[in-house]
């Protein structure tokens, strides 16, 4: 919230600044700074590089509060990620999930279950997408988020891959 204030001030700040910076000046301000008998042609260059320095200024606070904005997004979907995930936050990489589905493998039928040797459990969410693969026993994963924010299972032999979502 005060990000937004931020802007809206900057953003009222500079129709003020329209006003110029000698226009804006008290007449003791003017005699203090020294610049009360300036010609017009002063006051113009004047007016011109405050202008200038409000508007860098203005400019970088976006820019920084663009950035921090970033962050606090980027944490917050760092954070959903672990928790859907089951993860800890100490945890060392929390973006991808190496294990191993347990028993005999085939593929995938859109409501597959992948039942993994760490104690999760994932589910298929694209119910559409169906994979057959030769059996195997014990075949090794990896989960990772995915742009969207969702989760993908890949299988580590060959790529394949389908969107899932954690059970438990």
């Amino acid at each position: 919230m005060k990000r937004i204030m931020g802007l809206l001030l900057g953003t009222a700040a500079l129709a003020w600044a329209d006003m110029g910076l000698y226009q804006r000046m008290t007449a003791e301000e003017r005699r203090a700074a020294g610049v009360d008998q300036m010609t017009a042609m002063q006051q113009a260059v004047l007016d011109g590089a405050a202008a200038r320095v409000e508007r860098e200024n203005l400019g970088l606070a976006v820019a920084t509060a663009k950035a921090e904005t970033r962050a606090v997004v980027q944490a917050e979907l760092n954070a959903k990620h672990e928790s859907e995930a089951g993860l800890r936050s100490s945890e060392a990489n929390p973006t991808v999930i190496r294990a191993r589905i347990t028993g005999k493998f085939t593929g995938w039928t859109g409501h597959t279950v992948f039942n993994l040797d760490n104690g999760q459990v994932w589910a298929q969410t694209d119910t559409r997408e169906s994979v057959y693969t030769t059996s195997v026993k014990d075949t090794t994963v990896e989960i990772s988020p995915t742009s969207s924010g969702g989760w993908k299972l890949r299988l580590t032999e060959n790529g394949l891959g389908t969107s899932v979502k954690r059970r438990r």
